[in-house]
């Protein structure tokens, strides 16, 4: 009797590759070159394996940037900015490790890496003094025409600035509960609706306010690039008077 073959996503379990002609049974390894562990996906979950959305412990799958009620599992998001993946976290918990909602989180992947890249810094490490040493050199010899000075915003400017006003009582809990998960905001402990607008809304207006500042900036840049422009450019007699 022949048995069909499933795909190994616990959320999926489906006994076809896929609904292409060109889909195909996938084998891929989510642990160690040393302690491989390989498992059989679909086409779909293949796709979303190799984005690295995935539970690195169970392998369960999902296919959204968001899975909060994805599984009825509560899942916890890596707080490295170029990583973003979600972990299970009762998976974390039953490995052994403790999981505060409340304080910065690294998936396992990212905890790995973290300690060699330490592990590697840590023997050629210099010395305090030699560090400040060298720094003082350094800022001895560079002159003011070295090193390029950015331009500074004055306090008056950004308190003089009205703060934006933002209306976020149209949207559902869902969006809010999802807003909160992508960007962190680890100072809501609720999750009723009343509670995450405020949040939401400080942390969406902190967002633009950032980006005014930035571009204000550019431009008092730009204005402070012009002013010394003719001093710099080289006069030219014209062609006719030349002549």
């Amino acid at each position: 009797m022949l048995t069909s073959q499933l795909c190994s996503n616990p959320h999926c379990k489906r006994t076809s590759p896929g609904d292409g002609p060109t889909c195909r049974w996938h084998v891929r390894n989510y642990g160690s070159e040393e302690e491989p562990k390989h498992v059989t996906l679909c086409n779909a979950c293949k796709i979303n394996f190799d984005q690295g959305k995935y539970c690195p412990f169970c392998v369960q799958i999902y296919r959204e940037k968001d899975p909060d009620s994805f599984d009825g599992k509560e899942w916890v998001g890596c707080d490295n900015r170029t990583c973003r993946r979600w972990v299970h976290v009762d998976c974390e918990i039953g490995a052994g490790n403790k999981v505060d909602s409340a304080a910065f989180y690294l998936c396992p992947s990212c905890r790995e890496n973290a300690q060699e890249l330490g592990d590697r810094k840590r023997p050629g490490r210099p010395a305090a003094q030699d560090q400040s040493a060298g720094t003082n050199h350094s800022n001895s010899d560079s002159t003011p025409m070295d090193v390029e000075q950015k331009p500074k915003v004055s306090l008056s400017v950004r308190n003089s600035r009205p703060r934006l006003q933002v209306d976020l009582s149209k949207l559902d809990t869902s969006s809010l509960k999802r807003y909160r998960r992508v960007y962190n905001l680890r100072e809501v402990s609720g999750s009723c609706k009343e509670e995450l607008i405020p949040a939401v809304a400080r942390h969406f207006a902190a967002q633009v306010v950032e980006e005014n500042e930035t571009l204000l900036s550019f431009a008092c840049f730009l204005k402070k690039q012009q002013n010394f422009a003719p001093s710099n450019i080289p006069h030219r007699i014209p062609r006719t008077a030349a002549k």
